[in-house]
């Protein structure tokens, strides 16, 4: 599997909950970092994004555009979901509004023999507070 395939499977695994498919994508020793926090190795990602599904329902990714080099894969992509939970964005906790909100995002990983080794996700999260109408002048 090239290695951009291996970065669209493993993200949509990821923002949907599905660590039964994750897990194998990621190396044991994996590095994620996104615009909140880092995560080190496969133990610590698989359980930050095990329960995505207890805070986004229906969850969707819309790759717009992806490639790789080598080992490095990158893919712009939005994500879909109900906002159905408590999440956590720019150090507030949000509560289940009900809301369905698409968040833009890039990614860019480094894939060894199948497996994702290092992945940054891009994103902002004051578009998901938008997207909620939680920022002055949102759509409530």
């Amino acid at each position: 599997m090239a290695a951009v395939d291996t970065l669209r499977e493993a993200l949509t695994a990821l923002h949907s909950g599905d660590e039964v498919t994750l897990a194998p994508l990621l190396d044991d020793a994996v590095l994620v970092q996104t615009p909140d926090d880092t995560f080190h190795g496969k133990a610590a990602v698989v359980a930050a994004f095990q329960h995505q599904e207890l805070r986004f329902a229906d969850v969707a990714v819309a790759v717009k555009a992806a490639d790789d080099v080598g080992v490095r894969a990158w893919v712009e992509y939005t994500v879909t979901g109900t906002h159905v939970g408590d999440v956590e964005v720019e150090g507030r906790t949000l509560p289940a509004s009900g809301k369905t909100v698409t968040l833009a995002a890039a990614a860019v990983a480094d894939v060894v023999e199948g497996r994702v080794v290092s992945l940054r996700i891009y994103y902002d999260g004051l578009d998901l507070l938008d997207g909620l109408g939680l920022l002055p002048g949102a759509a409530a």
